[in-house]
């Protein structure tokens, strides 16, 4: 009996390289998504366009997420996670290999560049919605908000590493061939990686964990579900609050670090300095989403958690307004590094919330809602921020920013307490418990 526990236990199941090629695949989508605001004035000189073009290759991704995620969740309800993941892997390295052929010096071939960063968008539709999923499909109840937290942070990593490698590649040269050489070598890149995760999610990635009780696993894992049914189902009160606040919060983090290179080079005018801020910033998003990930597995405090982060947020963005006005570089690094943590927060907490309080309903639906809401914010909000740096002075961006983070803890106040279903569910894959509890409604 021991035996065959240990055989078909969920440590022996691959859950972890599973959620590893996820994570990957989710890590290459976020790095394009800032790659080019981050060295806007070198891209606006290389390729002859304006700041305003730049942002583009950033608020593409917004758009292509408000468009077609809830297609691509109905997409998934019919042919199940595994080809979702290769079809999101497959857009995503198509995007990156028509990148490289765009790398000329003339705006015709940014907008080529552009047409492939709309393709890696496309699949950051598939992809974002899936990190709940793939966490209760594969890991027990007592892990999955950390894994859940572990997929979502793969996006904190490659906004991190899209604050850090182009600037270290691209230099911010007269020489064209020098420019061309870096983009060059951060295009091919990318492509080499985003192919070896297109291979591994062909040959290594399951739709579900391997039993050998086929039948226990076909009871227990039905990939099959109404998705326009559970849609009207998760359209309540709480989760359209816990979608204004993901808006609010996503948004905020997004247009800020989009902007970083706008808003902060005029006061310190170093780019490689900027780079380091926003290397803190994205740093400080993945302790953010993996400490409140496991604070949720172990405590359940969601709302308490948005409380603190909505309105200690307001603290931190007075800090980065004086540390701008007496330019004073270590303050900087130490408030921008605070925020990101605050701010980083929001999609570990608002995902595994809503999950929470759909349940039993399929994760991605909810996580969809969410984020649609963060990106359409995020578009609006980063042309919005533009406007005003470009027009207004630093007290009344920061005041802004703060008001949204005000109006996040209110809706906080709002949202339903949760009721800890932890009860009802043993130390098991919650994919299975949720079906089995759909399979008697039915």
């Amino acid at each position: 009996m021991e035996n065959n526990n240990k055989e078909t236990s969920p440590e022996n199941n691959g859950r972890y390289l599973m959620l590893a090629i996820f994570s990957g695949l989710n890590f290459m989508q976020s790095f394009q998504c800032m790659q080019l605001t981050i060295i806007a004035n070198i891209v606006e000189s290389y390729y002859h366009v304006s700041h305003e073009e730049v942002n583009l290759t950033s608020i593409v991704n917004f758009v292509a997420i408000v468009i077609f995620m809830i297609p691509s969740n109905c997409l998934l309800a019919k042919i199940g996670v595994r080809k979702h993941v290769i079809l999101g892997a497959l857009l995503n390295f198509f995007g990156t290999l028509i990148k490289i052929i765009g790398n000329e010096t003339n705006s015709n071939s940014f907008y080529l560049i552009l047409f492939g960063q709309s393709l890696v968008a496309i699949s950051a539709a598939i992809l974002e919605p899936l990190a709940p999923q793939i966490a209760r499909i594969w890991f027990p109840t007592h892990q999955a908000s950390r894994a859940t937290s572990v997929g979502l942070l793969s996006m904190f990593v490659g906004n991190l590493m899209a604050m850090t490698v182009p600037v270290l590649l691209v230099p911010d040269s007269k020489v064209i061939e020098d420019i061309k050489g870096g983009f060059k070598l951060l295009f091919l890149g990318q492509t080499l990686i985003s192919a070896f995760l297109l291979m591994s999610a062909i040959i290594l990635f399951r739709e579900k964990p391997v039993n050998k009780e086929d039948e226990k696993v076909n009871e227990c894992l039905p990939m099959q579900y109404n998705y326009c049914k559970s849609l009207m189902f998760v359209f309540n009160k709480d989760v359209i609050l816990l979608a204004l606040i993901c808006g609010i919060m996503g948004s905020s983090q997004q247009s800020w670090l989009t902007n970083i290179n706008e808003y902060l080079l005029p006061s310190f005018h170093n780019d490689k300095f900027i780079g380091v801020v926003g290397f803190l910033f994205c740093g400080a998003n993945i302790v953010s989403s993996y400490f409140f990930g496991y604070l949720l597995d172990k405590k359940n405090w969601y709302k308490a958690s948005l409380f603190f982060v909505s309105g200690f947020s307001v603290i931190l963005f007075c800090s980065l307004y004086a540390s701008i006005r007496f330019k004073n570089s270590l303050l900087l690094m130490a408030a921008a590094t605070a925020l990101g943590f605050t701010l980083g927060s929001w999609c570990s907490i608002c995902v595994n919330f809503a999950a929470e309080i759909t349940h039993p309903q399929p994760e991605n639906v909810a996580t969809g809602v969410l984020m649609i809401s963060s990106e359409l914010m995020s578009a609006i909000l980063t042309f919005f921020v533009s406007l005003l740096i470009d027009n207004s002075d630093q007290l009344l961006i920061v005041s802004f920013y703060s008001f949204l983070m005000v109006i996040a803890f209110m809706f906080t106040a709002f949202v339903s307490s949760y009721k800890n279903q932890s009860a009802d569910l043993e130390i098991q894959p919650i994919v299975c418990v949720r079906y089995k509890k759909f399979s008697s409604v039915r």
